[in-house]
């Protein structure tokens, strides 16, 4: 019933635009008569302009892009309308911030404030410093640029779904990749086994953790492949198996916070653990350098694989846990300057280091 009601809408929604360009066509004809006796649930406007029609029209690309589903009409004018607002501040940041980047549609578009917040789970910490785990490096070696999934030690971009994780897929992806820089394979490790059971450590599953705090247990515990312990994008009871266990983190180290040479000389050993704020222009990116819109109070937890320059402004490239649909094929390039950094992301970096569970045996 649920199905059929999803379609019927999907449905209506298509001879909504239909006829809605019929009338605009065909000023005398009645539409509204049309639809009641087509029996359709959602009846369209009156006296719809050329930028309405559009906008519907949009909507139902929308709708089918991103396989939306809504369950009743009001649900559905509900959604038309964030996604209205959605538009907007994308149609208006577009148009102001020239060539740096752009903003665009993706599955959050026609998602509440709330509903998007509860995805956000980078906890903020009081002290952003971390001095037993500081490891300050030669910065003076940095290479020009660097881009890790060029050496094959990045797994393909995963969707944290509506759960508070990301932090789980940041630590998870940096130790996926420091293992196989340090000359192993590269894994698949499983998030899931790090949502379920690391609360100990100060983690709360899908409602946000960290990835220091991952990787605490990691070291104690290890992690098991993604294959033996499966993304289900909820909160369960640990089901942890030490027989399967891949990778151990043998010790993990923080940044020296807002330092653009530091974070860089860190991506020179490998990728990192970053934490942004990810409201804003974040949240509808879709290409380009973020150079701004957006604040620095740390909420979402993402890896930075690398950084490059393009017309003279140098950007982090990084990888989210949103899906290859979401901007540059799941990443975000962010400009790199002095300070805090675009959206916190020089504030708390850390990356680990790895042995495989089998030098254990």
């Amino acid at each position: 019933m649920k199905k059929f009601a999803a379609v019927a809408v999907g449905v209506a929604s298509f001879y909504y635009i239909s006829f809605i360009t019929q009338k605009h066509q065909e000023k005398d004809k009645n539409i509204s008569e049309t639809v009641q006796n087509s029996n359709h649930h959602h009846r369209p406007k009156q006296n719809m302009g050329s930028d309405d029609i559009q906008s519907q029209r949009d909507f139902i690309n929308y709708i089918s892009k991103y396989t939306k589903s809504y369950q009743s009409t009001e649900e559905y004018n509900k959604r038309y309308e964030l996604f209205l607002k959605t538009k907007e501040q994308i149609m208006r940041t577009n148009s102001q911030n020239g060539a740096s980047y752009r903003l665009g549609f993706n599955q959050f578009s026609d998602w509440t404030d709330a509903e998007f917040n509860q995805i956000l789970g980078d906890k903020a910490v009081q002290d952003q410093d971390d001095p037993a785990h500081l490891l300050v490096l030669d910065a003076s070696k940095n290479a020009a640029t660097i881009d890790w999934r060029q050496q094959g030690v990045v797994n393909p971009v995963k969707d944290q779904q509506r759960c508070g994780s990301c932090w789980s897929f940041a630590s998870a992806a940096a130790v996926e990749s420091h293992h196989a820089i340090e000359g192993n394979d590269l894994l698949s490790l499983s998030e899931q086994n790090l949502v379920d059971c690391s609360k100990a450590y100060g983690n709360d599953g899908c409602n946000g953790g960290l990835a220091t705090q991952a990787y605490q247990y990691i070291r104690d515990f290890g992690i098991e492949s993604e294959s033996d312990y499966p993304y289900k994008a909820v909160d369960q009871a640990c089901a942890r198996d030490q027989s399967k266990v891949k990778v151990f983190v043998t010790d993990y180290h923080s940044v020296t916070t807002q330092s653009p040479d530091q974070l860089k000389a860190a991506l020179n050993v490998g990728p990192v653990s970053v934490s942004v704020d990810a409201g804003g222009d974040f949240r509808s990116y879709e290409g380009g350098i973020l150079d701004k819109g957006c604040g620095t109070s740390l909420n979402h937890a993402i890896l930075a694989v690398g950084y490059g320059s393009e017309n003279g402004q140098e950007y982090y490239i990084v990888r989210n846990s949103w899906g290859p649909y979401w901007g540059e094929s799941g990443y975000i390039r962010m400009a790199v300057v002095a300070g805090q950094g675009i959206c916190g992301i020089q504030i708390r970096p850390s990356w680990p280091q790895t042995k495989s569970a089998q030098a254990e045996e």
